[in-house]
């Protein structure tokens, strides 16, 4: 018998199994952010500073108080003497308090810078100041060559004095008794030195002279004086010495 050929069996084909496509989300739109409301712009005027807060009061500068004592020396108490010319046809004098004087009275000066050779002559006052006294003073009172009302100096404790021996200069305060001072009668020699506290009403004056005046007679006796030059201390430096 024949072979019988083989029948052939079918291949099955695959089934293809579908294929599921998930469908796209839908993006999503924007939410479009609320467009803030403008802001209402006040008009209204600001309020104004106060002036005083911009340009505030100016301060009062404080008006330093007069002192009685000066570092310079020409400082007497108001009832100190002068001796001041009264007659110029009579050629006399007569004595005034420092309070009595007034600007353009002549008083006994010397204008050398020495007193050994000095030479008095009547010198103008161009000035008087005065202020309520702040300290005390110096009464020194001389010996006997001077009359009683040209004996006593009350001057302020810094106030000068040339010694008679033309090369020392001392302050009141620190002017002993013994000490050699020059006086309208010559040289005589200091009998008391006393301090003497300051009272209710004292007043401190200042005289100025006219210019190339070095000593004034007060009470009799020739201290430095105050002009409008330059001051003492740069006058006397290397010529005295002080104490």
């Amino acid at each position: 018998e024949p072979t019988p050929e083989p029948t052939a069996v079918p291949t099955p084909i695959p089934t293809l199994a579908p294929t599921f496509r998930p469908s796209p989300e839908p993006t999503p739109e924007p939410t479009p952010e609320p467009t803030p409301e403008p802001t209402a712009v006040h008009t209204s005027e600001p309020t104004p500073v106060p002036t005083s807060e911009l340009m505030p009061a100016p301060t009062a500068m404080p008006v330093p108080a007069p002192t009685a004592v000066s570092e310079k020396g020409y400082c007497y108490r108001g009832d100190s003497t002068v001796t001041v010319l009264k007659s110029m046809k009579l050629h006399t004098t007569e004595m005034k308090a420092v309070k009595d004087l007034k600007v353009g009275d002549k008083i006994f000066s010397v204008t050398s810078n020495s007193l050994k050779k000095h030479a008095f002559k009547l010198s103008k006052v161009t000035g008087i100041t005065h202020s309520p006294s702040e300290g005390g003073f110096v009464e020194i009172t001389m010996g006997e060559k001077l009359v009683a009302s040209k004996k006593i100096v009350r001057a302020t404790p810094h106030h000068t004095f040339p010694l008679c021996n033309d090369k020392t200069i001392k302050k009141a305060m620190n002017i002993k008794v013994g000490d050699c001072l020059v006086t309208e009668y010559g040289h005589d020699t200091v009998k008391t030195v006393k301090e003497l506290p300051v009272r209710a009403g004292d007043t401190t004056y200042t005289i100025q002279m006219e210019a190339g005046v070095r000593f004034i007679s007060i009470g009799g006796v020739f201290t430095h004086a105050a002009t409008s030059e330059r001051p003492l201390a740069t006058r006397m430096r290397g010529a005295a010495r002080f104490e």
